[in-house]
């Protein structure tokens, strides 16, 4: 997906808020949430690693506060995960019931989360092989 002019950003904002900019509706939603919750779980495997990785030392030193940063984001990050478990699955249910609809989200919000994909996409084909 080429970036030019923010074109493929453009392009996903109008799809994802709909011809009559209604907002995001439930299907792409979920998709998103999925999407996130999945990254949101890799990037924790990520620190996790990263801490081990790190040998111990002072806690004035950069090692050691850099050691109980991840610490502290790793707990927070994973009482988040436990409670956004199954979020997605809740919405569609909620969608169900009549309860939610459309969901209105900043064009920007969605223009931003568009190119960080299609960036990610550059990066894997600027990988070595």
């Amino acid at each position: 997906m080429s970036l030019e002019d923010g074109d493929a950003g453009d392009r996903y904002v109008d799809a994802a808020l709909g011809s009559d900019g209604a907002g995001i509706g439930v299907d792409e939603l979920s998709w998103l949430l999925e999407r996130t919750y999945e990254w949101g779980s890799f990037r924790l495997r990520l620190l996790a690693a990263l801490q081990k990785a790190v040998d111990r030392a002072d806690d004035d030193s950069a090692v050691g506060q850099l050691k109980g940063a991840l610490t502290n984001l790793i707990i927070m990050q994973t009482r988040i995960r436990e409670r956004e478990g199954g979020l997605a699955e809740m919405l569609r249910q909620a969608e169900a019931e009549s309860a939610v609809g459309p969901v209105m989200v900043e064009a920007d919000d969605l223009r931003a989360f568009a190119e960080s994909v299609a960036g990610a996409s550059g990066h894997f084909g600027d990988a070595p092989a």
